[in-house]
């Protein structure tokens, strides 16, 4: 549920947020917005995962943002200027991400904004782009952002406690009472879970089952096993695709 609520919000979120850059970003010499003076291109880029076990967050990213710039430059670009977009790969690892982005800043003089960066990688990415003095657009919503000192940091999305609370909800109503909490053992999934048993507790909802999954294990059976026994009526989840797919994939086989 969780990953599905953020790919709504990240495929909308981009096109507000190049908006606002078409709204705020001023070019040296640039003809009044809305004209096409065939300026020199200026460029967005998309920190996001498009490899690795968070990769479904790319693609999701990169079709808002590609959206959204075919929007500005039909409008005429940004003070006549076209967007272009660029990506940078994370694979969802802040090592990985850490001079990719770098670099990325260092060659491209025309960069003026960024999708990103999300997840695992925000707490490593964020403090280096705003030392950069560029606006970034970001998916992280850990918590320890809730509160945030950096100048050219926009979050997008409601922390990640308050959307563990509304999956409690959405239980809640559709009348449950025994859930099941099963989440990933990585820093972004686990920023739903204390959402979830808050929201249980507050809505007297009643966990029976609290299994924590460390990412890329061939098997999740005898964590299937446990859940199982506890007779949960709902799952609420979050954890990345592959140790889904694995997890589900062995509850199937156990039936």
């Amino acid at each position: 549920m969780a990953n599905r609520f953020r790919f709504k919000a990240a495929a909308a979120s981009a096109v507000a947020v190049l908006g606002v850059v078409a709204g705020q970003v001023a070019i040296g010499g640039a003809g009044p917005a809305g004209a096409t003076s065939g300026g020199s291109p200026v460029l967005e880029g998309v920190i996001s995962a498009f490899s690795g076990p968070s990769a479904f967050e790319g693609p999701v990213n990169m079709a808002g943002a590609l959206s959204a710039s075919y929007e500005i430059d039909k409008a005429g670009g940004i003070l006549g200027h076209p967007l272009q977009v660029t990506t940078v790969d994370t694979r969802g690892d802040p090592a990985d991400a850490l001079p990719l982005v770098q670099r990325m800043i260092a060659s491209n003089s025309n960069l003026v904004g960024l999708t990103g960066p999300s997840g695992n990688t925000g707490p490593a990415l964020i403090p280096i782009v705003n030392r950069y003095k560029i606006p970034m657009f970001s998916l992280a919503g850990e918590s320890s952002f809730d509160r945030s000192t950096y100048q050219y940091f926009w979050r997008l999305l409601p922390p990640d406690p308050a959307q563990g609370i509304a999956m409690a909800i959405w239980a809640k109503q559709r009348g449950y009472t025994r859930v099941a909490a099963v989440f990933g053992t990585d820093s972004s999934a686990q920023g739903d879970l204390p959402g979830v048993l808050q929201g249980a507790k507050d809505l007297h909802l009643k966990i029976v089952a609290n299994v924590s999954l460390t990412p890329g294990q061939v098997s999740y059976k005898s964590d299937v096993a446990k859940m199982l026994a506890a007779h949960p009526q709902v799952i609420l989840t979050e954890s990345d695709s592959s140790t889904a797919a694995t997890f589900f994939s062995d509850m199937s086989q156990i039936g």
